[in-house]
């Protein structure tokens, strides 16, 4: 199979990806946020959302600095793979807070 074939409908698994980082850089303090949408079967991945944000932290809300920094990949339906990717499209912030109903999901703390 090469990569320019599609992804087969039978054996593709929709993945959200979402992650939330805190680091220094010059002595002031920052929030990364890193969320994605993928497609993905036995032989590749396909990105079909992504999106990157950084929030200094004194800007930050109270309830992101009060969220763990962690990496959460969550299995999903078809059905909340394409609503969260029509939430993309609009309000792509609320995916950095969503917990998505899920097939699977695995938790990464970082730090």
């Amino acid at each position: 199979m090469t990569c320019h074939q599609p992804i087969s409908a039978e054996t593709v698994r929709f993945q959200f990806m979402r992650v939330k980082d805190t680091h220094v850089e010059d002595n002031i303090k920052y929030i990364t946020l890193f969320a994605r949408l993928t497609l993905r079967n036995a032989y590749r991945a396909k990105s079909v959302w992504v999106e990157i944000d950084e929030v200094k932290w004194d800007q930050a809300p109270r309830k992101l600095k009060e969220m763990p920094d962690a990496m959460h990949f969550y299995t999903i339906d078809e059905s909340i793979f394409k609503e969260l990717y029509q939430i993309s499209k609009d309000r792509y912030e609320e995916l950095y807070f969503v917990t998505p109903f899920y097939k699977a999901s695995e938790t990464k703390r970082l730090g």
